[in-house]
């Protein structure tokens, strides 16, 4: 979708930092800007620091150890949050395992809470509205795995945070996440409530070394290696533009 201020904007730029190459395609696509004006920098896991880390109390929010999957980001329409409801009931996974859906409240939240009432799912479904950072390591720790089946993304930072972690995933299969989770993911079609229920019972059963492979791979993403990239690409720019 064309946006006109975006659209505007790239008129008056030397370049462009692009977080995936979905990104950068979309704006091939959608835009009028030259490919060599582009830069893909990818962006990086939130590391959180030994010292500064507190465990999460699991017991105040009904919560068992490997006893639920997490979803991490704005619970709203727009992530895909109903059709999740859907597919988590329709999978046929043991009534004690229970969906956390851990941020902040958005669009459309009077019928996401609406839905878990009607699907009966209201002693399986948890809302945890703030999250300090110092205790996201501990909930990406605890969970069985981490879903994240949003329609869109132009890169997806809580899948780096759930591999980190040593958190299987699974993720939609269109935009950027297939990319931000190189291979590593349960994906399913954000658009299929049958393929995502499937898709939480492999997210189950997702092999250790799967899980070891995708923690090396989130490792390399971090700010340091951003910071730096986009440091050349200014100067590059600058540069270019002088």
């Amino acid at each position: 979708m064309i946006d006109k201020k975006t659209k505007e904007i790239l008129k008056n730029v030397d370049g462009v930092i692009a977080i995936s190459s979905t990104t950068k395609n979309d704006i091939l696509q959608f835009y009028d800007f030259p490919e060599n004006k582009i830069r893909v920098i990818p962006l990086a896991q939130n590391q959180i620091t030994d010292s500064s880390k507190k465990e999460i109390d699991l017991k105040s929010h009904k919560l068992e150890k490997n006893g639920y999957l997490l979803f991490v980001g704005q619970i709203s329409i727009r992530k895909n949050i109903l059709n999740l409801l859907k597919a988590f009931s329709l999978s046929g996974l043991p009534n004690d395992l229970k969906l956390l859906l851990a941020g902040m409240e958005g669009r459309g939240i009077e019928k996401i809470k609406e839905a878990v009432l009607e699907s009966g799912l209201q002693e399986q479904v948890e809302l945890l509205n703030y999250i300090p950072d110092e205790t996201l390591p501990s909930l990406y720790e605890n969970s069985s795995g981490f879903v994240f089946p949003t329609y869109y993304e132009g890169f997806g930072i809580p899948i780096l945070e759930a591999m980190i972690n040593r958190t299987p995933v699974m993720i939609g299969n269109i935009g950027a996440t297939p990319e931000t989770a190189g291979g590593f993911g349960t994906e399913v079609s954000p658009f299929s409530v049958n393929e995502k229920s499937e898709g939480l019972k492999q997210l189950l059963e997702t092999p250790k070394e799967q899980i070891e492979s995708a923690f090396n791979y989130a490792s390399k993403f971090n700010w340091q290696n951003n910071a730096t990239e986009t440091q050349k690409f200014y100067e590059k720019t600058l540069n270019r533009a002088e």
